[in-house]
C-alpha cells in the first residue's frame, strides 16, 4: 500500500494559491445567489401553481446557464485542495467531518420540522440513507455531501500516484473515473452516481489547474490585452454570460441526443478556467470599489454550505408551508431576496451548535 500520509511537495516557486481567502469568500458568495436563481427561478414545476405564473416560466430559460454555481464549488474544492499543507486520508477524514456536521445539524433540524409539523415518517433504512446522504427527501440538494465524501477519499490515492503527470491524470480524471460511474449505477443510487460522473472531473481538473499555475499564466497576459480597468470588467462578464450560455446550449443539445449531463462535463471542463479567471476579475472590482456588495457577498460566502442545505425546504414536502414565505410578493427578484435573507439568517443562527460539535469532535 502507498504511504498515503506522505506530502506532495508544492512548487517553491508558488507557495499561495491564486485566490485570496477573501476573494474566494466573495466567489463564493457570487456562486449561491446564482445557485438560488437556478432553483428559484429555473424550475417553475417546483412553485406551487399559486405561486408560478408566467414569469417563472419566462425565466427557465436560465436553468441551465445558471448551473454554473454547481461547476464553481466543485472546482473550487478541487482547487484548494492542491494547496492543502497534507494529503493524507487522515486529512480527508477532517474535512468530511466539517461537511457531515453541517449536512446533520441541517438534517435533524428540517428532519423535526418535518416530523412535528408535517406528519412525515422515516423508516430504519430511510434515516440511514438521510444520513449518508443518499436520500434526498429531507434536504434535496444533499448530493454533494456523498459527492465531496467520493472526492476526498479518492484525492490522497490518486494524486499520491498522478501528480506531476498529466497525461495519466488526463486520462484518469476525464475518462477513467466518469465512465466507472456511470457503469455502476444501481437502483435508488443511479442519480449520485451521474453527479459523481459529471462533476468529479470538474474537482480533480481545478487540482491541476493549481498544480500547473494555469491562472497565474492566464493572469500574467491578460491585463496586458486589456490595459483599463472598467473594459476588463465588462469583457469579464461578458465572457461569463457567452460562457455560461455555450454549456446551456450544449446540456440542451446533449439532453436531445444522449444522456443528461453525461458529455456536458467535458465542455464545462475545457472552458472552466476562463469562468472561473473571468469571475475572479469580477469579484476583485466588487472587492475594490463596492465595499458594501464585497462585504455582503463574503457573508453570503462563509454560510454557503449551510444555505444549499437549508433552501431545500422551499422545494420539498414542507414548501407548503415556506415556499409562500418567499413566493407571496408573485415578483421573482423579491422572491430570491427573501429566500436569500431567511436561509442567511438561519445558518448565521447555526454557527453555535456547529461550533459546539466541532469542537465535541475535535476533543473526542
Amino acid at each position: 500500500m502507498p504511504d498515503l500520509g506522505k506530502q506532495i511537495d508544492v512548487s517553491e516557486t508558488r507557495k499561495q494559491p491564486f485566490f485570496s481567502k477573501d476573494t474566494t469568500s466573495v466567489i463564493k458568495g457570487v456562486a449561491i445567489i446564482l445557485m438560488f436563481m437556478h432553483h428559484f427561478w429555473g424550475f417553475p414545476d417546483w412553485i406551487l401553481p399559486e405561486y408560478g405564473g408566467q414569469s417563472y416560466e419566462r425565466l427557465s430559460i436560465l436553468r441551465f446557464p445558471l448551473k454554473i454555481c454547481v461547476l464553481i464549488f466543485c472546482s473550487l474544492s478541487g482547487y484548494f485542495y492542491y494547496f492543502s499543507k497534507e494529503k493524507t486520508l487522515r486529512y480527508s477524514l477532517r474535512k468530511i467531518r466539517a461537511i457531515v456536521v453541517r449536512y446533520w445539524v441541517c438534517l435533524i433540524l428540517l428532519g423535526t420540522i418535518g416530523v412535528l409539523f408535517f406528519h412525515h415518517y422515516y423508516g430504519a433504512s430511510s434515516v440511514v440513507k438521510e444520513l449518508c446522504a443518499l436520500q434526498s427527501t429531507t434536504i434535496r440538494f444533499n448530493w454533494y455531501v456523498s459527492f465531496y465524501v467520493i472526492c476526498m477519499l479518492l484525492a490522497p490515492l490518486l494524486t499520491r500516484f498522478l501528480t506531476g503527470r498529466p497525461a495519466l491524470e488526463m486520462i484518469v480524471y476525464f475518462v477513467v473515473i466518469p465512465m466507472f460511474f456511470q457503469w455502476i449505477r444501481i437502483g435508488f443510487l443511479s442519480e449520485f452516481f451521474l453527479h459523481f460522473s459529471t462533476w468529479l472531473p470538474a474537482f480533480f481538473f481545478a487540482y491541476m489547474l493549481a498544480e500547473y499555475s494555469v491562472f497565474e499564466k492566464i493572469a500574467h497576459r491578460y491585463p496586458k490585452l486589456i490595459s483599463s480597468e472598467i473594459c476588463r470588467g465588462l469583457f469579464a462578464l461578458s465572457m461569463l454570460v457567452v460562457l455560461s450560455f455555450l454549456n446551456a446550449r450544449s446540456h440542451i443539445y446533449f439532453n436531445i441526443a444522449f444522456y443528461p449531463e453525461e458529455l456536458l462535463i467535458l465542455l464545462d471542463i475545457i472552458i472552466m478556467p476562463l469562468e472561473l479567471y473571468f469571475l475572479f476579475e469580477l469579484c476583485k472590482l466588487i472587492q475594490a470599489h463596492t465595499k458594501t456588495a464585497a462585504r455582503i457577498l463574503s457573508a453570503l460566502g462563509k454560510e454557503s454550505t449551510l444555505m444549499w442545505f437549508l433552501h431545500s425546504v422551499f422545494f420539498t414536502y414542507e414548501k407548503t408551508f415556506f415556499q409562500p414565505l418567499a413566493y407571496f410578493t408573485g415578483i421573482p427578484v423579491l422572491s430570491l431576496i427573501i429566500g436569500l435573507t431567511l436561509t442567511f439568517v438561519v445558518a448565521f443562527l447555526l454557527r453555535i451548535p456547529i461550533e459546539k460539535c466541532e469542537m465535541h469532535f475535535r476533543n473526542s
